[in-house]
């Protein structure tokens, strides 16, 4: 009863208020949340832009070899490469459940789609559907218009949310000076394009263009459009929990990536149609996403990094930034107690088998190492301990199963749960305690996933939509 009255409470704290006509229509292009979720002006999460400077990935992120090799030593990488492959041919020869044949079957075929399969354009199709090739006008209407169009074709074709925002000074910090490079052609036996990796410039050009050194983004391209692909909780928790060098496979992670790619590909081809670019190239080739995720409006920061949804909690698997010339409306960033929350809790990083993830009690505008830039108050990853965990098992998603906020929606309580969070921390050192107590966090038995009967592609689809309404 007093966590029904906090939510009744949080409800009337968090209903919109508005004074005029105007403010309704200007209210208009919004991303669809919770009706505890609140808009802010800025993220929750601290930045400060006047030391931010544009990453560039290969020197910052542990996941080229080189990157590793430089934090392990040759012998120690070869050690774990080495490693990775014994486990997995021991756990098929041995039927390992979860790390058997079938599991292997259902994670490379849940893959399609993603690198080895087919390039991913920084501009889309090379031989694209455009209004010249169609002897028509492009599309020109509203920018308001424009997002619920968008918005809407993304959602068909595979996102589970999308929001909006500038590319501007102090935004374009958050996008790479180089990134992941899947130009193609790809080599099937590496999941390598055979391109080199670009330099990502800006230029002052009408139009877009790459070369074997570059790829250009017109100084005028102001806007961007950020899409979410969710991953399967179930899938995800009947997977095998990962120990230290235990090996893993992950189906759900592996069909996320694919249905990204997929989804990709298809939004590209479609603002082609309509007359404008949408500038991407797969997952971390632009941008490091997360950050573009929290500035739209998708969710909050974690203690984890990944975006942190009110819907999903953590089980996103990724979002991809589309920079555009077409004018859309900015999405603001939200507050639903969720970055404030994992202040309290933890429980993540004591779910890591490689104590990757900070314990500490506050966000520190400290980096943890080289592989962290900064400029904003988080809480850092230790990244080649993170990669050390993943090149040795094969995968881990302990941190997204242990996260509070991915629970499925079907018990109320967790939404009023939710609201309370969102409108005060008082009682998140108790949802913690109730959620261990649950064992909520906890992996389910891997072969029990084959007995299930589940929804179409694995993923509740009525998340995030008719329950919002």
């Amino acid at each position: 009863l007093g966590l029904a009255g906090a939510g009744l409470g949080a409800a009337a704290a968090a209903a919109p208020v508005f004074h005029d006509l105007d403010e309704v229509a200007t209210s208009a292009v919004k991303v669809p949340q919770p009706w505890f979720v609140k808009e802010v002006d800025e993220p929750t999460v601290e930045i400060d832009y006047s030391i931010l400077e544009r990453p560039d990935m290969p020197s910052l992120s542990a996941y080229p070899s080189s990157a590793l090799i430089q934090e392990w030593g040759q012998d120690e990488y070869d050690r774990i490469v080495a490693k990775k492959k014994s486990l997995e041919k021991e756990n098929l020869i041995n039927g390992v459940p979860g790390n058997d044949l079938k599991m292997k079957a259902l994670s490379t075929g849940a893959l399609f789609g993603w690198t080895r399969d087919f390039p991913q354009y920084f501009m889309g199709d090379p031989y694209p559907v455009t209004p010249e090739t169609l002897d028509v006008p492009k599309l020109q209407v509203t920018p308001e218009e424009n997002c619920k169009i968008v918005t809407a074709a993304l959602k068909f074709y595979g996102a589970a949310k999308v929001g909006f925002t500038r590319l501007d000074n102090n935004t374009r910090n958050f996008i790479w000076t180089r990134g992941r490079d899947y130009e193609g052609p790809v080599n099937v036996r590496t999941w390598r394009a055979s391109s080199p990796t670009r330099w990502i410039e800006f230029e002052d050009v009408d139009e877009p263009y790459i070369t074997e050194s570059k790829k250009v983004i017109p100084n005028k391209f102001t806007d961007v459009i950020v899409m979410m692909i969710p991953q399967s909780d179930r899938a995800t928790r009947n997977g095998p929990k990962s120990g230290v060098e235990t090996g893993r496979y992950s189906a759900a992670s592996a069909q996320a990536y694919g249905n990204l790619a997929i989804t990709e590909r298809r939004f590209q081809r479609f603002m082609r149609v309509l007359g404008y670019h949408a500038l991407s190239g797969g997952t971390g080739s632009l941008a490091p996403v997360t950050a573009w995720a929290v500035l739209s409006g998708l969710g909050e920061m974690s203690r984890m990094n990944p975006l942190l949804t009110s819907e999903w909690g953590t089980m996103i698997r990724s979002t991809v930034i589309f920079v555009t010339d077409m004018p859309v409306t900015p999405t603001k960033p939200i507050d639903a107690g969720m970055f404030r929350f994992c202040h309290t809790c933890g429980l993540c990083a004591e779910a890591c088998p490689y104590e990757a993830l900070s314990f500490d009690k506050e966000p520190s505008w400290e980096t943890s190492g080289w592989w962290n830039y900064p400029g904003k108050k988080i809480f850092f990853i230790n990244y080649p301990q993170c990669m050390r965990h993943r090149n040795s098992a094969g995968g881990c998603d302990n941190c997204m199963c242990a996260c509070v906020f991915t629970k499925q929606p079907a018990a109320s309580i967790h939404d009023t749960i939710k609201a309370v969070v969102a409108n005060t921390s008082i009682f998140n050192s108790f949802f913690v305690n109730m959620d261990q107590f649950f064992s909520y966090g906890e992996h389910k038995d891997p072969d029990e996933w084959w007995e299930l009967n589940m929804p179409m592609g694995g993923l509740d689809s009525c998340i995030g939509t008719m329950r919002m309404r």
